[in-house]
């Protein structure tokens, strides 16, 4: 039951922007709030994780995402971000 508290109190903190223009924007909103970002500009910003997602293409980035939120791990942004360049790598590859 604690385990559900933290999970919940994790998302007290911050508001949502229901404004958002796009699936892909409410993706990335979703992802900054479940890693706890809040750079403004740099590594961690809305357009440094948008970047990417275009990148990867939806389907692969929510994938991606719902693998990391189910690993159970300490930082599960590492995890993202190590199953993001090995999608890059497996590209190269092939």
């Amino acid at each position: 039951m604690k385990q559900i508290e933290v999970n919940v109190d994790r998302y007290k903190g911050k508001e949502r922007n229901y404004r958002m223009h796009s699936p892909m924007h409410v993706l990335v909103d979703e992802m900054r709030i479940y890693f706890n970002e809040t750079a403004k500009k740099g590594v961690g910003s809305f357009g440094f994780y948008l970047g990417f997602i275009k990148r990867l293409g939806l389907p692969i980035a929510k994938r991606l995402f719902a693998e990391t939120k189910e690993s159970n791990v300490e930082t599960p942004v590492k995890i993202f971000w190590w199953k993001v360049k090995q999608e890059f790598n497996k590209r190269k590859t092939s």
